[in-house]
Formats: structure tokens, C-alpha cells, sequence
């Protein structure tokens, strides 16, 4: 019998009594399996032609077979167990029941004698607040310091994984102190809880950076973040502590992409790394926290297998968070294998379910007030934060937060569209137009993964 057969009497007897306990074990078995239904904590979506379930609880992503995904879609519909292997054939029917007695005992789902409606678990802030909020809270704005930077990188502007944090010059002249406290007050009026400093180098202008810095805390924003080159330091660096500043900064690799990023040319690429490790040891000693995104520079032709951490940096990053990233003329793919499909908790879930993974909650304010949707594209304008309040310009922003994966091709037939990144700037360096995506590896239609080459 199955894995979910109950053990038979006690007592045995011969005859007619133990053939009629050996019937009623079977009958109850089969009461048993009769429908089988997802738990809370699971939540199946359904591809072209696969499928995946997603455990809000764990994080966990199961991906199913095209076979595996029609078999869960029946019982999540209430199809009695028995109907199920009858669409399915019966060649298949020991397959079919081995996998649904497996989906019991792992945990995954529950059997029941009658049809269930199983509520789904949804204990977070964002599902309990979604029915009444129109749009999720600013969760983060990017403000832009200008363009100054010790560093002149010729590759400033080239494509990058992570387009919203990499450092960059924007080429903007700095902002006004009486710009940046409008900026600000407007956004924290909006309930803005974070904000993160880029353009440029934000430690090259520290009198405006600090400035920016001290006004925020003023302005009960929590959350400060600064993204550098690491190759500039401030002497004082007690305000970064005591605001509790989080830094990250970008490393570049191979030691020769330095070799190309030099102001006035008096300094070698070797001596430029010393001395970006010596300010992050300078860092660390002053019990600051710091992250660091390592991005290898790649000319048009290179392909390396892998990223090497440069000379030096060992001890320096011990502890730290590193991300991985490069930077070429050519834009790379977001999406290359089943690694590049990340864990979901339930928040994440019903967030991915209303707004962009990446755009949903995020602006990017230029250094005269002007107002975009992201750092990689701030060539489009929503509105001016000096002209008008952000609830004014919603109507414009909340296209782009409202650009879910559920809305892109081909991804509105993908399993793993909760759990998949997208990055619109990226998509238009590579010439994308409309709500499409192209840089990713999977095809849902056949449930297959294209070869990186």
C-alpha cells in the first residue's frame, strides 16, 4: 500500500475478519488521499509549462516538473486524488500517488476526507497593510552629491549588475544646502526611510555630504547609506560613526582597470589599491561597518571564469558582505542559472505580487530636485521635488512601482517571476523597449535554461 496507509489491527485474527480489517485499512487510506491541498506556508505558481512552489516560511523555491506542476494545479483546484490519476493516465497512477504521499510527508501538504479552502499564511507588515495603502511607503531614495571624484574612470557609464548602488559621476554641479533641506523635508514627509548617497564620490565633498548626513538624522531618517570608491577618506570620520552610516564601497579588478581611472596620472594602479585598503583597515579600526561591491572591469573580449579578490584585500574584507559584479560595454545577462533565483520570504512574496522588484518604492533625486525613477535611468523625469510634493507626481511614479513581473515578457508566464530580478535600466542599455526582458537565461515555454556563452 502507500506511505500514508495506517497500520492494521492489533489483533489478529484468520478468516473472514482479517480480509474485512485488510478492507476497512484500505477504504480509510483511500478517505485519507481523497483531496490533498498545499499548507499555508506554500504557495504554487504556475509557468508556460512547469511550475514552482514558494514556502514564505523558509525561503525555499522547489521547482516543479511540467508533470509535477499539473498535478499540484488539480489539487490545489479540490480535484479528489482519484480524478487526478485518472487524467493522468493510468500508467502513471503509482507515480502519481508516490508524489502526492510524498508532498504529505515532507510537509509540503495535507490530506483531507472533504474539499478545503486553505487560507495562505500572509503575517507581514506589507500583506496586511496592502489593503488599505494605496502604494507602498518610500523605502529608499538615492539622492545624487554631483560628479566630483578623485577618480576619472573611463568606464563610469558602462553597464553594470547592480546600476542602482555601483559608484558613478552624474556630472551634475552640486547641490545648494538650501536644496538639499527641501529635498529632504519633502521626503521625509513622505515617510521616506532611508536615503543613500551617491554621484560621484560622496567622501570628496564631505562639507555637503556631512551636511546632507546631519539634516537627515534631524529628520528621524534611520537609514543612511554611502556609496563610494573608497579612494577618499575623511579625516574626521566620528559623524559617519555616530550616525551610524552604512558604507559600501566599489572595488575594482583586475589591478590594470586602474590604470584607466587616474585624475592627474601620478599615481600607479598598485598604489591605488594600497591605499583603498588602507582606508577600509582605517574604517574597520574606527568601528565602522562597511560592504563592498568587487567589480571586474571587462574589455569587449573578456570572458574569465572567475573574479579573484585583489593583492592585499584578504584581511580587509575578512567579515565583510561582498558582492560580485562586473562591469563591460556590453551588458551582461541578470539571469543565468537556477543559483540566480533567490529565496522569498512571505513579505517579499506579496510585495513581488504588486510592485517591481527593484523600482517599487525607490526614486532618485538629482541635485537640482529633479526626480527619477532609479539612478541607472536618470535621463527620465517624473517631476521636480522643488516644484512639487512627491503625493503630486505619484501618478507618474507609480508606473514603474507598479511594474510588475506579472506585466513583462516573458516573464508573466514564468514560475519564478516572485522570485526572479529585473533591472529596467539594464534592459534599456540593451536596446529594450516596452514592457519586455531579455537578460535572462530561462525559457518557461519549455522550462529550460539556455547555455551561457
Amino acid at each position: 500500500m502507500g506511505l500514508l496507509m495506517r497500520e492494521g489491527s492489533n489483533t489478529v485474527e484468520a478468516g473472514a475478519w482479517q480480509t474485512m480489517v485488510a478492507m476497512r485499512n484500505e477504504a480509510e487510506a483511500k478517505a485519507e488521499l481523497a483531496y490533498v491541498r498545499l499548507n499555508p506556508e506554500y504557495q504554487f505558481v504556475e509557468g508556460a509549462s512547469a511550475g514552482a512552489l514558494y514556502n514564505v516560511g523558509s525561503g525555499d523555491v522547489i521547482s516543479l516538473g511540467v508533470r509535477e506542476a499539473s498535478i499540484v494545479e488539480m489539487l490545489e483546484r479540490n480535484e479528489p486524488v482519484a480524478d487526478v490519476i485518472a487524467k493522468l493516465g493510468t500508467e502513471v497512477d503509482c507515480d502519481v500517488q508516490r508524489f502526492v504521499e510524498d508532498l504529505c510527508l515532507r510537509g509540503i501538504a495535507a490530506q483531507y476526507k472533504r474539499p478545503r479552502y486553505i487560507d495562505k499564511l500572509r503575517i507581514t507588515r506589507f500583506s496586511e497593510e496592502r489593503w488599505y495603502q494605496q502604494a507602498p511607503s518610500l523605502g529608499i531614495a538615492f539622492l545624487s552629491l554631483g560628479g566630483e571624484c578623485e577618480l576619472k574612470c573611463e568606464f563610469c557609464a558602462y553597464p553594470r549588475r547592480f546600476e542602482c548602488l555601483g559608484c558613478r559621476c552624474f556630472h551634475e554641479p552640486p547641490p545648494d544646502a538650501h536644496v538639499v533641506r527641501a529635498i529632504l523635508a519633502e521626503l521625509s514627509s513622505f515617510g521616506c526611510r532611508s536615503v543613500a548617497l551617491i554621484g560621484g564620490d560622496p567622501m570628496f565633498r564631505w562639507d555637503i555630504t556631512q551636511e546632507v548626513i546631519r539634516r537627515a538624522k534631524d529628520l528621524s531618517i534611520d537609514g543612511i547609506y554611502l556609496v563610494s570608491s573608497g579612494f577618499t577618506l575623511p579625516t574626521d570620520l566620528t559623524l559617519l560613526s555616530e550616525a551610524g552610516v552604512k558604507i559600501l564601497i566599489q572595488v575594482f579588478t583586475p589591478v590594470t582597470a586602474y590604470s584607466r581611472c587616474l585624475n592627474e596620472g601620478t599615481e600607479i594602479p598598485s598604489s591605488i589599491l594600497q591605499r583603498i585598503a588602507a582606508n577600509l583597515s582605517g574604517l574597520r579600526a574606527a568601528g565602522i561597518a562597511f560592504d563592498v561591491i568587487l567589480s571586474e572591469v571587462l574589455d569587449e573580449a573578456d570572458r574569465p571564469d572567475s573574479m579573484t579578490v585583489p593583492d592585499g584585500f584578504g584581511d580587509v574584507l575578512r567579515g565583510a558582505r561582498v558582492d560580485h559584479n562586473r562591469i563591460s560595454a556590453r551588458t551582461e545577462r541578470l539571469v543565468n542559472s537556477p543559483r540566480d533565483i533567490s529565496r522569498v520570504s512571505v513579505e517579499m512574496f506579496y510585495r513581488r505580487a504588486h510592485y517591481h522588484p527593484c523600482l517599487g518604492g525607490k526614486v532618485f533625486v538629482h541635485t537640482d530636485g529633479t526626480v527619477s525613477p532609479c539612478p541607472g535611468m536618470p535621463e527620465l523625469a517624473v517631476g521636480n521635488l522643488l516644484d512639487q510634493s512627491l503625493s503630486q507626481m505619484y501618478s507618474r511614479i507609480e508606473p514603474w512601482w507598479g511594474l510588475t513581473l506579472d506585466r513583462l515578457d516573458p516573464c508573466r508566464r514564468c514560475e519564478f517571476r516572485y522570485a526572479c530580478v529585473d533591472c529596467r535600466a539594464l534592459e534599456r542599455h540593451a536596446g529594450v523597449t516596452g514592457n519586455k526582458k531579455s537578460l535572462c537565461s530561462y525559457n518557461p515555454e519549455t522550462a529550460a535554461w539556455r547555455a551561457v556563452g
